[in-house]
């Protein structure tokens, strides 16, 4: 089964992804209100997969995902923002994120997403 992280600074937001994630056979371990409790939570539980949001307090998104990459290169890391957003996606896909969401998401973008980052031929994606 993957094992998610959910982080962002909107608790709607937060609680409205993990359902999604859960809906389609993700095991989500946590969910973090900001960039610093993000990175903390991913050393604690090393999960397969963490959704980060561009706008939190304390450490924004990339910052967060950059300070995961730099102890663990090989962590999956999907940024999520609205449409305003784009460059900072952009930007952020040329500093090492897997992939992105643009909010609103919903179920169908969230399971493309996933099965990019994990291609089919995954055990992980076995479980889901």
């Amino acid at each position: 089964m993957i094992q998610a992280i959910v982080a962002d600074g909107v608790l709607l937001d937060r609680k409205q992804l993990r359902g999604m994630l859960e809906k389609i056979g993700l095991d989500v371990l946590s969910e973090s209100r900001n960039g610093v409790q993000a990175y903390n939570e991913y050393r604690i539980y090393k999960p397969n997969i963490i959704f980060l949001a561009l706008d939190m307090p304390m450490m924004d998104g990339i910052s967060s995902m950059r300070r995961i990459k730099e102890t663990y290169a090989d962590a999956k890391v999907i940024l999520v923002g609205d449409e305003t957003r784009r460059r900072q996606i952009f930007d952020g896909l040329e500093l090492g994120a897997d992939e992105y969401i643009f909010k609103p998401y919903n179920l169908v973008q969230i399971e493309k997403v996933i099965h990019k980052t994990f291609n089919e031929n995954s055990h992980l994606m076995s479980k889901m």
